[in-house]
């Protein structure tokens, strides 16, 4: 079954402009019709995008999410297909293995975050060997349209020849896998009256081809996206596949988030894109209240004074910037809102304040011993044993151990772990961090969702598709090499530009443009 007019409609939605009030619209209008909900079907590129299409639609208590059992992505109904678990994904842990053996250098991956993690030529290696996969492209067919000198094409794919013996010894499958398996399998798709497919923009060629197996027994097919904000390149994504799609063109073109003053600086980058779908939308309207339709505001430094108030979303181009502003959020956390987020996360593991408690517990009973929480007895029965190990796992998080990964109380830790104060004790988290979570402690104890909704939000640029805040702080600055790989290809031109796009539309009432004075590079270059 092709896509056609006669079975497809398309929504071109732009930033703001409630594609998502539109998809649910449509969908309860097919419930309304009779439509059993597990002849719906609701595709996305991103959990969070499949999650909020949930929530809503479940909100009215009239149905429940277990019913909706084709709201997923692509890559989970892949899996639902090929019948895998998700012990059978490929691991963190299994891809450092197989880095070792093919004695290639990747660079560390923090347990629960990691801003500063910058990627290693064998990181990039990697990344573009899973593009090649996800554009259904050949090694050297890839290597030659993106202008890849270094390594050869020949040694990619000899580490490509590995990697794939590696799996299979290992049982195991990774996320391009799932859609690359399921498209050369054998399978009869559900029947579906109805299927919906959120960010068409951001789907690979892989995902395409996965689509057009799923809709072999769909009634009506609803696909939305907006080329303008494709900046999933880095994953494979293929904006050209949906520009081409033959459908019933529907144009959401009233933004209800980005006010006239940013709308004019965000229209200023979309003309300058050399592919696009040329399509227009409209500013925001004055609500009420408001007098100046939006702000763009160029600072040199972070506005601390005014981050003490209201909703901000800071973003940057790449993980090492988000660094930064992490550490100047530690560095401030006096002056600031006591908790914030990055990429949607903690900034900290928080496991550390499970890890303080038992520090002090000799200050809550002094006749209990830290020590009670670690040490085996001979009393101890099984659940009481894991629970000390389990004890055990977390502080080698923040205590330096001769083995860091096994629950054996070695030397090193137990000096450690002797002191008395935890700020001493814990010697794996940097000064900065122990700072603000003495500062977030007490707070914390009272509010353990108190990293549910911060005011402050942290993000990439690529992470923060979907968000917005009343304030955003766009950080100005762009790398050496993705100033370089801009200069260098034209489809890179657009790549940037959207980027860009993507940040400027998050902004509801007041956009920061920071641009440090040491600064080398800025987004500005791109638009000149």
């Amino acid at each position: 079954m092709a896509l056609t007019p006669k079975n497809t409609d398309i929504i071109l939605a732009g930033p703001g402009v409630g594609k998502t009030t539109e998809l649910l619209r449509r969908i309860e209008e097919a419930l309304a019709k009779g439509t059993d909900p597990t002849e719906i079907a609701f595709f996305s590129f991103s959990n969070t995008a499949v999650n909020e299409g949930l929530d809503r639609i479940t909100r009215n208590k009239k149905y429940t999410k277990l019913q909706f059992k084709y709201f997923k992505t692509l890559h989970a109904m892949a899996l639902h297909i090929l019948g895998f678990n998700s012990k059978q994904i490929m691991s963190i842990g299994l891809k450092f293995k197989f880095a070792a053996e093919a004695n290639l250098k990747l660079a560390p991956v923090s347990s629960f975050y990691s801003a500063r993690r910058m990627p290693t030529p064998d990181d990039t290696l990697l990344d573009n060997l899973d593009s090649a996969r996800q554009r259904n492209m050949s090694i050297r067919e890839y290597w030659i349209a993106n202008h890849i000198d270094e390594p050869s094409a020949a040694y990619a794919e000899q580490i490509a020849d590995m990697y794939s013996k590696f799996k299979i010894a290992n049982g195991v499958i990774d996320f391009t896998d799932m859609i690359c398996l399921a498209n050369n399998s054998e399978w009869e798709p559900p029947k579906f009256k109805y299927m919906f497919i959120d960010e068409a923009q951001d789907l690979s060629t892989q995902q395409w081809l996965f689509v057009e197996k799923l809709i072999k027994n769909t009634k009506k097919i609803v696909i939305v996206g907006d080329e303008k904000q494709a900046i999933a390149g880095y994953a494979g994504a293929d904006p050209d596949y949906f520009l081409n799609i033959e459908g019933n063109i529907h144009v959401l073109d009233q933004s209800y988030r980005v006010p006239e003053n940013i709308y004019k600086l965000a229209h200023k980058v979309e003309k300058k894109m050399i592919k696009t779908n040329n399509v227009l939308w409209k500013p925001r309207p004055l609500e009420q209240g408001e007098v100046m339709p939006g702000e763009v505001i160029r600072i040199r430094d972070l506005p601390i004074r005014e981050m003490r108030l209201g909703k901000w979303l800071l973003l940057t181009r790449t993980n090492a910037q988000l660094g930064d502003f992490k550490d100047f959020m530690f560095r401030y956390c006096d002056d600031i809102a006591a908790s914030f987020t990055i990429d949607g996360k903690p900034p900290i593991d928080t496991d550390v304040f499970k890890a303080i408690d038992i520090f002090n517990v000799m200050k809550i009973d002094p006749r209990a011993s830290k020590f009670d929480f670690i040490e085996e007895d001979s009393s101890d029965n099984t659940d009481r044993k894991n629970k000390k190990y389990t004890f055990i796992k977390i502080l080698k998080k923040f205590i330096s151990s001769e083995e860091p990964y096994s629950t054996k109380l070695d030397k090193t830790f137990l000096h450690r772990f002797s002191y008395v104060d935890w700020i001493e004790a814990f010697d794996k988290i940097p000064y900065m961090e122990k700072k603000y979570i003495a500062h977030i402690l007490s707070a914390y104890k009272k509010n353990p969702k108190l990293f549910d909704n911060p005011n402050i939000k942290l993000s990439t640029i690529h992470s923060a598709k979907g968000t917005e805040a009343d304030n955003v702080v766009l950080y100005n600055v762009l790398t050496e090499q993705i100033y370089n790989n801009w200069l260098q290809d034209k489809e890179t031109k657009d790549d940037e530009l959207k980027v860009l796009f993507v940040a400027i539309t998050r902004a509801r009432k007041r956009l920061y443009v920071l641009t440090p004075e040491n600064r080398k590079h800025t987004f500005g270059d791109i638009l000149e």
